[in-house]
């Protein structure tokens, strides 16, 4: 492999686990631990913006529980289902199967619940992760609130431990009230705000270990630390999946190249194929003169297309208020 390829496979592979990271992720093998030890079921919502990293978490939670045989019988104590756009009422049952690897009955709505349940206890499934939940609540969803909320629970009367993963908008725990009092209050999975020093120092280390990857492999980013940590903060509004984007294409655009010191230039041309998550008005890699208040205001991008509010006592949410 190629010193090229071998960068980007480098990048590729790492995954920061940052403190917001470790956080949740310490929670949720508490949550999953506990349901296969046959404790009562609960129910987890996690909600924060696209790109903060839900999906990082769902796919550490799928390698450590991995199916496996028994006397020749599979056992799958964690599945995840991905809930599809426009879902509709056989979805939910249908998402589920399939996170089971079954195939989904053409039958009515109530034989792919009957099948679901049937699989379910024939796995020994003990926890649940539903991606993408957001999705029943999405406009043009065929799914009422309220009658999804009877399908959560109807898993959880199972004993089955529920994680629902989605952006704010998910709101779906409020519309059932027996639902509701079995959850855990939500836990918000935000960006990280540079107006805060832990944060802004915990997504520094974010930047910094990407650019000892680069710098590892040859290829050294010949910015300033302030310069390169303002400029990635300002394209990716303190989201950590967008900063991985963005380094993913600084190393793709190497491929065919030999190492070399990277410039601004360099950070420029990559920075303008991955969509940036801050405010469209100030962009990244344009100007060294980057100033806080632009900053505060591409976190403040990230919170308003999310329809989120600023945490109370931040700068934000002084300067928004």
């Amino acid at each position: 492999m190629n010193p090229a390829r071998n960068l980007l496979s480098a990048i590729e592979d790492l995954e920061i686990s940052h403190p917001a990271y470790q956080e949740l992720l310490a929670l949720l093998r508490q949550r999953v631990e506990l349901a296969k030890e046959n404790h009562t079921a609960r129910i987890e919502w996690i909600v924060g913006p696209s790109r903060v990293g839900k999906s990082m978490l769902i796919n550490a939670l799928k390698r450590e529980n991995a199916p496996t045989r028994v006397d020749g019988k599979l056992r799958v104590p964690l599945v995840v289902a991905e809930v599809p756009e426009s879902v509709s009422p056989k979805h939910l049952p249908g998402c589920v199967l399939r996170g089971l690897g079954m195939p989904v009955p053409r039958g009515s709505l109530g034989d792919a619940r009957s099948r679901m349940l049937d699989q379910l206890e024939r796995a020994e499934t003990k926890v649940i992760l539903f991606e993408e939940a957001s999705h029943i609540v999405d406009v043009g969803t065929k799914v009422q609130s309220r009658s999804a909320g009877d399908f959560f629970k109807t898993l959880a009367d199972k004993n089955i431990s529920l994680i629902l993963f989605g952006v704010p908008r998910l709101r779906l725990l409020r519309q059932n009230e027996q639902l509701r009092l079995r959850s855990s209050t939500p836990r918000e999975f935000n960006p990280y705000d540079c107006s805060v020093e832990a944060e802004r120092t915990a997504f520094l280390a974010c930047v910094n270990a990407y650019a000892k990857a680069f710098e590892k492999a040859g290829w050294k980013i010949d910015l300033a630390q302030d310069v390169l940590f303002n400029n990635c903060y300002l394209h990716t509004g303190g989201l950590v999946g967008v900063l991985s984007a963005f380094m993913r294409e600084l190393a793709e655009q190497r491929l065919g190249d030999q190492p070399r010191t990277l410039s601004f230039q360099d950070c420029l041309a990559a920075a303008r194929r991955v969509e940036p998550a801050g405010d469209p008005r100030w962009q990244a890699f344009q100007t060294d003169g980057i100033k806080k208040p632009h900053l505060h205001r591409a976190y403040a991008q990230v919170l308003e297309d999310n329809l989120m509010p600023a945490p109370k006592g931040t700068a934000i949410a002084q300067e928004t208020a």
